[in-house]
């Protein structure tokens, strides 16, 4: 008799064993000015010069992002900008 075969896919696993998958690999795709609405919609991004060259950056090019990498990396400038904000205050 035949095996039943387990495919393994990204959902799967990341639900598995957090923080093992690369965000990538997860979310839907979006495209950058659909982004920046987004996350200004949900106050995570404003419209500011800095925040689109930072997203620009971010998008290297691409066409389209994963909004999952893309909130891991609105995530890691956040709190690097709390350590800064932190270490001028001490």
């Amino acid at each position: 008799m035949p095996k039943r075969r387990d495919v393994l896919d990204a959902g799967r696993l990341a639900a598995a064993v957090p923080g093992v998958v690369p965000p990538s690999y997860g979310g839907r795709l979006i495209k950058l000015w659909d982004a920046l609405l987004l996350f200004i919609d949900e106050g995570l991004l404003t419209n500011s010069d800095a925040d689109k060259a930072w997203l620009k950056l971010i998008f290297r090019g691409r066409e389209m992002m994963s909004d999952t990498e893309l909130r891991a990396e609105i995530a890691a400038r956040t709190s690097s900008s709390n350590v800064a904000e932190m270490q001028r205050r001490a």
